[in-house]
């Protein structure tokens, strides 16, 4: 039997610490798997809590278990930062320049940290791994080129009974829990084009080929792509949205940091941007579209090479899980919506591997704010809702599969 009354008491008790440590992890931002400061943070606090099945992985990451009987069941909680300088006035913003926790991560992980404490002191009736994963926004500087949630379900994180996730969402009101059964997030796709043109002097444009006309062409093409393969779709879950989201020309490709010449025609120009989809139709028609593209364009190029990676595939929440997280809500007032998102999140290779519930928490109190944007700014308040959703899920997971798992057997 759930007691709500008991987690409730037990977010209200901790609310201050629960402040705290999302101010602490809100002041030391860092980006994909570069989370040192944090992960040592976390170790230090489960240590202190007497929590000793503790173990790093993919360099930042930190996974703990608690109790040692049972099913496994999870919650997974993004560490990173964003390359975004912030624009607050608050007395806990960013003490590292240029960088913020301008997506919310910094309410994971403060809910990560609490839910700890909660099963240290509350035998769970399973075992609860906890699993703190880096490099949510995507795989920085690595040459792999995968985010944390790919590496950690090829690395077998997510190979347990069940697994939720939450994610604070602005477009919500403050109070407000976002789940639904079935596909939630998108499935994501970033490309990359290089036009290899030939540089000259500026002014003597017919000795070289300049990809600047024609990379306007092309990023012309691609929202015509769009638009096209959306004209075509016919099933409401279906669609597609494209965005443009980087240009920059090189004289020399590999030369970053160079100053460039404006006197000077440059050889290459780099095209980026981001897909988010529904649908295998719709992904394959955008795939078919941006390979066409890069064989048209290189008629009038020297070259034109595309990239596309996979960042992450769609989060299917299961119905039990779902379930679950609706019963926690309705016994604790918390108002439910249903709606699924164009965000993409990591939490959809977890749930490749095991149900899943991934909700998004409101934050929307009638101040305007904003994902990844300098003044994002959410309010704490949500602390106490997203707690709340997780404990009394991860609750009611534990009996809920306890009692599948033995009527299987």
């Amino acid at each position: 039997m759930i007691n709500d009354t008991k987690i409730a008491h037990f977010v209200l008790e901790n609310k201050e610490e629960l402040f705290e440590h999302r101010r602490w992890f809100h002041q030391h931002p860092e980006t994909s798997f570069k989370e040192f400061k944090t992960s040592e943070y976390i170790q230090n606090y489960l240590r202190n809590i007497g929590i000793e099945n503790i173990k790093t992985i993919c360099k930042t990451g930190v996974i703990c278990e608690i109790g040692n009987t049972g099913l496994i069941h999870g919650a997974r909680f993004n560490m990173d930062g964003l390359p975004i300088a912030e624009e607050n006035n608050l007395p806990f913003c960013s003490v590292f320049s240029g960088y913020s926790h301008s997506c919310g991560h910094d309410f994971e992980l403060a809910w990560g940290i609490l839910i700890a404490k909660y099963f240290q002191e509350n035998k769970p009736a399973a075992t609860i791994r906890l699993i703190f994963q880096p490099a949510e926004e995507g795989p920085g500087e690595e040459e792999h080129g995968k985010t944390g949630g790919q590496l950690l379900a090829e690395l077998g994180a997510f190979d347990i009974q069940s697994i939720m996730s939450l994610h604070v969402e602005p477009e919500l009101p403050l109070g407000t829990l976002s789940i639904i059964e079935g596909e939630v997030t998108c499935t994501a796709y970033d490309f990359n084009f290089v036009l290899k043109g030939k540089t000259c002097h500026a002014a003597k444009v017919h000795q070289g080929i300049n990809p600047i006309p024609i990379a306007t062409q092309l990023i012309e093409n691609i929202y015509h792509l769009q638009n096209a393969i959306n004209n075509e779709i016919k099933d409401d879950e279906g669609f597609l949205i494209i965005t443009v989201s980087s240009i920059a020309s090189r004289h020399q490709l590999d030369n970053l940091k160079h100053e460039e010449s404006i006197n000077t025609v440059p050889e290459y120009v780099i095209i980026k941007g981001i897909c988010r989809l529904r649908s295998n139709k719709v992904k394959n028609s955008l795939i078919n579209g941006l390979k066409q593209l890069e064989i048209k364009y290189k008629v009038n190029l020297q070259d034109c090479i595309l990239k596309i990676n996979k960042v992450a595939v769609a989060t299917i929440n299961h119905k039990i899980c779902v379930e679950n997280a609706l019963e926690t809500a309705k016994n604790n007032n918390i108002k439910v919506v249903s709606k699924r998102t164009t965000w993409r999140d990591d939490a959809g290779w977890a749930s490749e591997k095991a149900p899943s519930a991934h909700g998004f928490i409101g934050i929307h109190d009638g101040i305007i704010t904003h994902l990844h944007s300098p003044t994002f700014n959410p309010n704490e308040n949500a602390l106490l809702i997203g707690l709340t959703i997780f404990l009394g899920t991860l609750e009611r997971n534990m009996i809920a599969f306890n009692k599948i798992n033995k009527f299987n057997i």
